[in-house]
This record gives structure tokens, C-alpha cells and sequence, in this order.
């Protein structure tokens, strides 16, 4: 699931807003900045604004 990122980029498998949706159009979401992609919604966020996700919440343990 890592999508091509460097490891020091953002990675919605350790935020707390991701969530994967069973769509297959569609398989990762992002509840903070609500919306559902094919992509990671980092890997979405980075495309479109050229910048990692500030809305990045680590998962508590």
C-alpha cells in the first residue's frame, strides 16, 4: 500500500482520518478532508497541491 512515496512522506495508513471504503472505484478514503479515491489521499493531496496533507492525525495506540 505504499503508492510509490518516499518513506518521509505522509502515509494515510498511519493517520487517523483514513479509511479503506470496499468500493472498488473508489477503495481509500479520507475522513477529514471527506473524500474517497483510487488513490491514497495523500498520494492525491501531493498531486493536486504539491504539498503533504495537513490534516494528518497519527492513530492512537
Amino acid at each position: 500500500m505504499d503508492e510509490g512515496l518516499p518513506p518521509e512522506r505522509i502515509n494515510c495508513a498511519a493517520c487517523g482520518h483514513f479509511y479503506i471504503t470496499h468500493n472498488l472505484k473508489f477503495p481509500y478514503g479520507c475522513k477529514g478532508l471527506g473524500f474517497r479515491s483510487l488513490k491514497l489521499p495523500c498520494v492525491e493531496v501531493l498531486l493536486s497541491s504539491g504539498a503533504d496533507c495537513r490534516f494528518f492525525l497519527p492513530k492512537q495506540k
